[in-house]
């Protein structure tokens, strides 16, 4: 019976990350994308520095805001500059 319980745990462990993986695009993508920012994939709209902190919400050389707000009342979500709508509520962001 121990062993029956192992390989059914095994399947169900095999299955949840294959579910995961696909559900983010892949764990290849995934990685990469991380990769990438950890590697300072994220430059500074205004002095074009790279910025390495993932959530970095000021830019540690000049000081400029590198989030955009939300600006649905009743929803205020942070967001990285280049997003073009919430994800949250969908309202259309614009840089100010």
């Amino acid at each position: 019976m121990n062993f029956i319980d192992s390989l059914l745990e095994g399947i169900k462990n095999s299955l949840k990350w294959k579910v995961q993986s696909g559900a983010v695009g892949g764990l290849e993508t995934g990685l990469g994308s991380v990769m990438k920012k950890l590697k300072g994939g994220k430059k500074c709209p205004s002095c074009k520095n790279p910025v390495t902190e993932i959530d970095a919400k000021f830019c540690p050389n000049c000081r400029a805001n590198l989030i955009l707000k939300c600006p649905k009342q009743d929803c205020g979500r942070e967001s990285p500059l280049g997003t073009q709508f919430c994800p949250t509520c969908g309202t259309e962001l614009s840089k100010k």
